[in-house]
């Protein structure tokens, strides 16, 4: 009889194992943002390109945001200093004029799926 419910503790805690091990790995600990990319940081440098604003973004993701004029809100600020965060879609360069400037094919681009600034 003992051996029966050693038995059931023993399955017991495999499968609860099974359960919370995968939760806590960090191949499945990350956003659930589909297709999109999270992008966030200190706004270090902007430019003005033909598409919208390039921003390059300190840590925790450096690398430049494009932001197409159509996305900003009313409280929308972007300025040297200030955080941004959002989610975007697709990479292109940004162009000013026919040059391609701001890292080449890194640049992400529009449809920008949401972004926020902290003023």
């Amino acid at each position: 009889m003992m051996k029966r419910y050693i038995q059931a503790g023993l399955v017991g805690a495999l499968l609860a194992a099974t359960f919370f091990v995968p939760l806590s790995s960090p191949l499945y600990a990350e956003a659930a943002t589909g297709v999109f990319i999270p992008f966030g940081g200190i706004i270090t440098k902007m430019l003005t390109c033909n598409e919208g604003l390039l921003l390059y973004l300190g840590p925790p993701t450096p690398f430049p945001v494009v932001v197409p004029y159509g996305s900003t809100f009313l409280m929308g600020v972007f300025r040297p200093g200030g955080w941004v965060m959002g989610l975007a879609a697709g990479f292109s360069p940004c162009t000013i004029g026919p040059k391609i400037v701001g890292g080449g094919l890194r640049v992400i681009q529009v449809p920008i799926n949401f972004i926020g600034t902290s003023l």
